[in-house]
């Protein structure tokens, strides 16, 4: 495998005196966002045809993408809240890969300003926007359901269907 640098271990080190982070490319078939807000976490599997790509941002243009909701691993949101509470954070996204073939997701980053507005749009249910409202006004994800109302009827019917991703495999 090469690193995921561009131009390799020699670009990389003429390039000592800037903080770079390498890691080994994952040859995978979904990428996973997973949004932590307080206490909860929900997560967002984004599916692709193309292998060997290493963002699925990249592809968009080549190939249709699949996002669907899914329930998080278990163990995963407590591990990722024992994180934001170390980190003295109350928000945070944390990016994933599924390799293709199977084996374990693969973490790649934790982003303390993730954006996750666009979930909703590709996959609507969870409302997120409402969800984030609540964090900010209450301290707490939990008690949404007050913003949704204000968002407009879009939005209340989309958080009429929550969709949990309960019975959706993480790989």
């Amino acid at each position: 495998m090469q690193p995921a640098c561009h131009g390799g271990a020699a670009s990389f080190k003429r390039s000592v005196d800037k903080p770079t982070t390498c890691q080994q490319v994952i040859d995978h078939c979904a990428d996973v966002r997973v949004i932590c807000m307080g206490g909860s976490c929900l997560c967002m599997r984004m599916s692709h045809s193309l292998t060997g790509e290493i963002d699925y941002r990249a592809v968009r243009h080549k190939t249709s993408i699949s996002d669907e909701w899914i329930a998080p691993p278990d163990g995963l949101c407590d591990k990722l809240d024992a994180l934001r509470s170390a980190l003295g954070i109350d928000f945070f996204c944390a990016d994933f890969v599924v390799p293709s073939g199977g084996g374990e997701p693969v973490f790649l980053e934790l982003n303390p300003g993730g954006q996750f507005l666009y979930m909703d749009q590709k996959a609507p249910g969870m409302a997120i926007a409402s969800r984030f409202c609540s964090l900010l006004v209450n301290g707490d994800a939990g008690g949404y359901e007050e913003f949704v109302d204000r968002a407009g009827g879009a939005d209340r019917e989309r958080a009429g269907d929550d969709q949990t991703g309960k019975g959706v495999a993480w790989a």
